[in-house]
């Protein structure tokens, strides 16, 4: 009966493997000025959406982790955002005719 329990997680961490990056790779926004503002607002309410999402499933099949469901929907939730603005901001393209930046300033010397 243990090893049932055990193959169901193994499945459900395969599919979140697969899932997860497909998800994240799906949420970055056309390029527009500041980028990781874009970024952020794209990624934060998706990764809340798949956060409760996968967690209510988890508690769903296994009733005995319903104590864990906010820590679970929280760290899941923490991590999505951080994988989806690192995965998104440098694959965002720069439109084409966009000011470059500016230069930085010259050091000071002490």
């Amino acid at each position: 009966m243990a090893s049932v329990g055990a193959a169901k997680v193994k499945t459900m961490a395969m599919v979140a493997a697969i899932c997860v990056p497909l998800l994240l790779l799906s949420m970055c926004p056309p390029a527009t000025a500041d980028v990781e503002d874009d970024c952020r607002a794209t990624c934060i309410p998706k990764c809340s959406a798949y956060a409760s999402a996968l967690c209510h499933s988890i508690v769903k099949r296994f009733p005995a982790l319903n104590l864990t469901y906010t820590t679970c929907k929280v760290r899941l939730n923490v991590q999505c955002k951080q994988a989806c603005i690192t995965v998104c901001s440098p694959n965002t393209p720069t439109p084409a005719g966009a000011p470059a930046s500016p230069p930085l300033p010259p050091c000071k010397p002490y």
